[in-house]
């Protein structure tokens, strides 16, 4: 679903600060595939997760030929957001997944409400 600026501005701030992108996308999962983390293209995705108390870290990833975590299934832990920028040919967005968890908060109250309520 498609949310705000407003409604994702701890998460942005946590995340990627430098973000100017209008396009902000919120997927609840509890897992995401990781891809695109080498340009290739055009087309690089870059990742950080993002706690609860809105610590982030960033996701460095080596060289594909060191270790490659293309297409690797990450699970995410209750709490926490996975967020994505997206750099497709110098259009950016981002998506955050986020896992609420099933004793974290209420999956309709987060609809609702907005990111606000998160964090």
């Amino acid at each position: 679903m498609r949310i705000t600026r407003k409604q994702a501005r701890k998460v942005l701030e946590s995340s990627f600060p430098d973000f100017r992108g209008r396009k902000i996308e919120l997927v609840l999962t509890n897992k995401v595939t990781l891809r695109h983390l080498n340009a290739d293209g055009g087309i690089q995705f870059d990742y950080c997760a993002v706690r609860w108390d809105g610590k982030s870290e960033s996701l460095d990833v080596p060289a594909p030929w060191l270790h490659n975590l293309e297409y690797q299934d990450v699970n995410i832990p209750a709490g926490y957001a996975v967020v994505e920028r997206r750099s497709i040919w110098n259009q950016n967005s981002i998506v955050i997944y986020y896992n609420p968890g099933i004793d974290t908060i209420d999956s309709g109250k987060l609809i609702s409400g907005g990111l606000k309520n998160v964090y």
